[in-house]
């Protein structure tokens, strides 16, 4: 039997209520965030939906203010339910897309001779490894982790996992069933999977950009997961509160929390907070196809591993592989380059960006802009509200020439023209990982 995609079961139902009146032109549909909670789909699938309804001409978008029904939608009776099948897509002429880092930003040459060292001590690699992730590298990750973000642990503290979400699912079974875990309401969705699926009751928290407003702090939950995956200063207004998490159970996803080239370099906030667990990932300070996070977990919850029950999940070619990359100094390298790199392409694409309301993504290496949307020879991440260009996924000398061509292609969302307001390059919330 053939199952009909979720994106367009939520398509079906939102074309028949155009279609039939029950949405009339002008009415405002209801929220993404309210179209997750009634759909039980991911957020990307909802605004892929509302992507599908607005290429055909069934809503549009008003930025800051949602999708609405066309005020001329065109009816078609005579229409099948379910949409035809989309054409192939093609090779875009300029790839902005984020889920990309482009290899000259990757320092291949010393981590090929960290491989090769690797490879080279065949002894070691000879047995499955330690379920908490190898001894050197949870060694190196003690110093590093000191070094770059102030957190004071030991390699007996540590878990090495492929992604963030594998370690929150571990952190889940260490912790227990039914939890309530507090979290903004622009938190990941793969984290928000990971608590659910632990049969977790999520509590979304008001927020602003110093993070949960301290009045939200008071309602009843057992932890509270904060992420620092999040644009401009906010990084350091996290700490503006920080003694309202001094006596909660947090959980930091520091997801990159080394590139902070424009908000400054700052400590974990779980540096300061005795009752927390940090989550660092590797995918783009490295590179995506290198799989490996780490979690550092406090004393009570540590006791609760149990080595025996668990099998080693990541690579362990590639966890020694990165024990020698941090131990020679090429970790901390690295990150100072990727810094200064970021910096001056992320200042490239705000200059040729000047006048379009642009928001930066500082964790995810793109900006946002709201609005506004491309055609279909350009890569990038489209969404209900506008579009998402990476700056970290072409080469240098092709960054200027494709942001060149994205201004002179963007085309407004809701058909009003360029926006005069200027460039707003704010701090606020943004969306989740795409891949942790």
């Amino acid at each position: 039997m053939k199952h009909t995609k979720k994106y367009l079961q939520l398509y079906d139902t939102l074309y028949h209520d155009i279609q039939s009146g029950a949405l009339q032109p002008g009415q405002r549909l209801p929220s993404i965030r309210e179209l997750v909670r009634r759909s039980g789909l991911s957020q990307t699938t909802v605004e892929h939906t509302l992507a599908l309804l607005q290429e055909e001409g069934l809503v549009r978008t008003v930025p800051q203010s949602g999708c609405f029904v066309s005020d001329i939608v065109p009816r078609n009776p005579a229409r099948q339910t379910a949409p035809r099948s989309p054409a192939p897509v093609p090779v875009p002429l300029w790839n902005l897309q984020t889920n990309t880092i482009h290899p000259e930003l990757f320092d291949m040459k010393l981590w090929k001779r960290c491989l090769r060292e690797t490879l080279e001590d065949s002894d070691g690699l000879a047995s499955y490894g330690d379920s908490r992730g190898d001894r050197p590298l949870r060694t190196a990750l003690t110093d590093y982790l000191y070094r770059l973000r102030r957190l004071r642990t030991d390699p007996d503290s540590i878990l090495v996992g492929p992604s963030y979400q594998t370690l929150l699912f571990i952190l889940t079974t260490l912790v227990g069933p039914r939890q309530t875990v507090a979290m903004e309401h622009h938190a990941p969705v793969l984290a928000r999977q990971a608590f659910e699926q632990a049969g977790w009751t999520i509590l979304e928290l008001e927020s602003d950009a110093d993070g949960p407003l301290p009045e939200e702090l008071k309602k009843p939950f057992d932890c509270l997961y904060l992420t620092t995956a999040c644009t401009g200063t906010k990084k350091k207004a996290l700490r503006a509160r920080q003694d309202l998490y001094r006596n909660l159970f947090v959980i930091e996803d520091d997801y990159n929390g080394e590139l902070t080239y424009v908000s400054g370099a700052r400590n974990a906030l779980s540096s300061r907070l005795p009752q927390s667990v940090y989550i660092g990932s590797f995918s783009r300070v490295l590179l995506p196809s290198i799989r490996l996070s780490c979690m550092v977990l406090p004393p009570w919850l540590m006791k609760r591993f149990d080595p025996g029950l668990y099998a080693p999940m990541a690579s362990r070619i590639e966890q020694l592989a990165l024990a020698r990359y941090i131990s020679s100094g090429g970790l901390e390298r690295h990150v100072r380059r990727l810094n200064r790199q970021y910096r001056h392409r992320c200042q490239t694409a705000l200059s040729i960006l000047e006048g379009y309301p642009v928001l930066l993504d500082e964790a995810y290496l793109c900006v946002e802009i709201a609005g506004w949307t491309l055609p279909p020879e350009f890569g990038c991440t489209r969404t209900a509200s506008g579009i998402r260009l990476s700056f970290a996924s072409v080469a240098l000398d092709r960054l200027e020439p494709a942001f060149l061509a994205v201004r002179d292609a963007l085309e407004p969302l809701d058909g009003t023209g360029r926006l005069s307001s200027g460039v707003e390059f704010q701090t606020g919330e943004t969306g989740g990982h795409a891949v942790g």
